[in-house]
């Protein structure tokens, strides 16, 4: 902990569920300062894989967010498990989404989505050389639908329309090297 760092008085949970916990912290500031109703979140960690094939094709499928209510572009991504290491969670959730799987991955970056004022992380996975192996086997919650492989030109000429709008998504393609400067 350096000088400049916070110190937790006390913690109440305000919100518990498997997806969702909202904290009510009570801090003390560098200065001395107190505040009481300081909010954190806490969602669990998650995956987002960035899986291309032998020809450097990407994998991205549309999906329907409940939250926004529309069918978003998006990639394979899901949920770390207590105790599950990342890379097998991209592993299990690339299967599990798309029917592919790689003998490539590799853990490209550990993101902070929101550190002010939330707690979880997002785990940036590449998949090379992905290969179809398996029909889906989707979660009821999910809904998954035109999946398709893209040249990365034509997912920079969809990016630049306005196509795509999921942050973490974007941060990952740029992570991998998807997106380049011309």
């Amino acid at each position: 902990m350096s000088e400049e760092s916070w110190q937790l008085v006390s913690r109440k949970n305000l919100v518990k569920s498997p997806f969702l916990n909202v904290f009510e912290d009570t801090v003390r500031l560098p200065n001395g300062k107190v505040i009481d109703d300081y909010t954190v979140v806490k969602k669990p960690d998650i995956v987002i894989i960035i899986a291309t094939t032998s020809d450097n094709k990407i994998l991205i499928f549309q999906e329907y967010k409940y939250a926004v209510d529309k069918m978003l572009n998006t990639v394979p991504a899901g949920h770390v498990e207590e105790g599950e290491e990342p890379l097998a969670t991209a592993k299990r959730e690339l299967l599990e989404e798309t029917g592919y799987t790689s003998d490539e991955f590799a853990l490209c970056q550990t993101l902070c989505e929101y550190p002010t004022k939330d707690i979880h992380k997002v785990y940036i996975v590449s998949a090379k050389n992905i290969r179809l192996v398996s029909e889906q086997s989707l979660e009821d919650t999910e809904g998954i639908g035109d999946m398709r492989l893209i040249s990365p030109q034509d997912l920079q000429r969809e990016i630049g329309e306005g196509k795509w709008t999921i942050t973490a998504v974007l941060a990952a393609f740029a992570i991998v090297g998807i997106l380049k400067s011309k």
